[in-house]
C-alpha cells in the first residue's frame, strides 16, 4: 500500500509544476488535487510534449533546442518533489523522477550523461522554487481552495495569477 499524501503536501507539489511551467514559458490549462481513496493525487496539465512526441520532433530543432528543450520538460517534471521537500523536508517517491529521465533521454544521451544532468536540473528547480517560493505557497493555497470547492484551477485563473505576480501587483 502507498503512503497517504495529504492536501497540503500535494497542493505544494502540484504548485511546483505549476511554477516551473510558467518560468519555462509552457501555458498551463489547469491543476487538479483529486482524493482517491484514502489517497490525494494531482495533474497540472500544459502544453508540455509526451517523452516521446518530444523524440519525435527534436530532430527538426536546431541543436540548441535539441539540448534546451528536454531539460525544460525535465525540469517541469522534477519541480514539484523540489517543491515538496523544499517545503515539508521531503518528498514523497513518484513516477515523475523517471519522466524526467524520459525527456532526458530523447535528446539520445548516454546515462552517465542524463544522470549528470538530471543533477543538474535538480538544483536548478531548487533554486527556481526557492526564488518564488512565495509564489508556490499561494499558488499551492488556490489549489486547496478549488480542491474544496470541488474544481479544477483553470488556466486563466492560474496565469491571470501569474501575470499579477510579474506586474507586482498586491496580492499575488
Amino acid at each position: 500500500m502507498g503512503s497517504i499524501v495529504s492536501t497540503p503536501r500535494r497542493a505544494v507539489h502540484e504548485a511546483g509544476h505549476v511554477v516551473a511551467c510558467l518560468i519555462e514559458g509552457f501555458t498551463v490549462a489547469r491543476s487538479s488535487i483529486l482524493r482517491v481513496g484514502r489517497s490525494v493525487q494531482g495533474y497540472t496539465q500544459s502544453s508540455r510534449l509526451s517523452p516521446e512526441q518530444l523524440r519525435r520532433q527534436l530532430p527538426d530543432m536546431d541543436p540548441i533546442a535539441r539540448r534546451q528543450e528536454p531539460e525544460r520538460h525535465a525540469l517541469v517534471s522534477v519541480a514539484g518533489s523540489v517543491a515538496e521537500r523544499l517545503v515539508f523536508g521531503y518528498a514523497h517517491d513518484c513516477p515523475e523522477a523517471r519522466k524526467a529521465v524520459q525527456y532526458l533521454a530523447a535528446a539520445g544521451d548516454a546515462q552517465d550523461v542524463i544522470a549528470s544532468r538530471l543533477s543538474e536540473l535538480g538544483a536548478r528547480a531548487e533554486r527556481i522554487i526557492t526564488a518564488h517560493r512565495r509564489q508556490v505557497m499561494r499558488m499551492a493555497g488556490l489549489l486547496e481552495h478549488a480542491h474544496e470547492l470541488g474544481r479544477d484551477l483553470e488556466g486563466p485563473a492560474i496565469h491571470q495569477f501569474w501575470a499579477d505576480y510579474l506586474a507586482g501587483r498586491p496580492g499575488s
